[in-house]
Parts: structure tokens; sequence; C-alpha cells
């Protein structure tokens, strides 16, 4: 018997912006591109986060922190907290883990993420039982993020 994946659905869009970090002796731009050695066991970094989302499913604003642990040049584990406020005014809570890549020679970073989302909002209720999946790219020249995020 063969089973075939389920068909992947866009829930939204987002367009984040990087509006900070907390270093802990490297910078996340330091350490994703090698100008500074990453000790044995990482560094992380935080990276809080603000901007929009829009879709088919969700919109609204997206404010979160990504909890960033970077193990090497060019690649990270993500670890993120946030919160999704519709534009209705109903709130949504993000979390996230997934991978960050480098592409050599660029200032890009390719994020692939497992999302869930939580909400006691009657109207928004259907998030909690969804496993939610995001890609996308952050450019260390600006702090634009930009991702996709599917519903199975």
């Amino acid at each position: 018997m063969s089973e075939t994946m389920p068909v992947q659905k866009l829930a939204y869009e987002a367009t984040l912006q990087i509006t900070g970090e907390t270093n802990f002796g490297i910078s996340m731009e330091e350490a994703m591109t090698g100008a500074k050695a990453i000790p044995p066991g990482g560094v992380r970094v935080d990276v809080p986060f603000q901007g929009e989302i829009t879709g088919p499913k969700l919109n609204g604003k997206l404010a979160g922190t990504d909890y960033l642990v970077l193990d090497s040049p060019g690649t990270g584990k993500l670890h993120v907290h946030g919160v999704i406020t519709t534009g209705d005014g109903e709130r949504i809570a993000l979390s996230g883990d997934g991978c960050a890549n480098m592409e050599p020679g660029t200032p890009f970073s390719h994020l692939r993420e497992n999302v869930r989302l939580d909400t006691a909002s009657d109207k928004y209720a259907w998030v909690n039982d969804r496993q939610f999946w995001s890609t996308g790219q952050v450019d260390l020249s600006n702090g634009k993020i930009t991702l996709k995020t599917y519903l199975a």
C-alpha cells in the first residue's frame, strides 16, 4: 500500500523585519558569515521581529523573537515564539522550530520551520489541531524576512 503526502495549502505569507538583536558575544551576522569562530557548543542570538501576514486563511500582524542557536558558520537552529494579532483583533500564539542555512557568497539565509498555532478564540480554533510548515529566507543585508506558511 502506498501513502501519498497531503496537499499543502497556503495559510499566509509573512513580510517581517528584524527589529534588533541580543547577542551573547558573537553577532548573528558574524556567526552566519564565519567572520568570528563559533564555540563548540554553539552561540545563541535573540532576534526580535515584526511585520504583516496576509493570506487566504490568516491576516494581521506577527511579532515575536527567534531564540536562534548558531552551531556552525552559516547554519542555525530556529526556536521561534510570537503572537499573531488578526485583523479582527484576535490573538494566536505561534511557536516553531527549524533550520537556517546561508547561501554561500550572499546575504541570504534559507529558512525551514515547523509551526504550531494555538488560540482560545472560537473563530480561529481550527488552527489548534493543524500542522503548519514555513519556508522562506532572511536577507541579512537589510533584515527582511519573507515566509510562506502552509497547512496540510
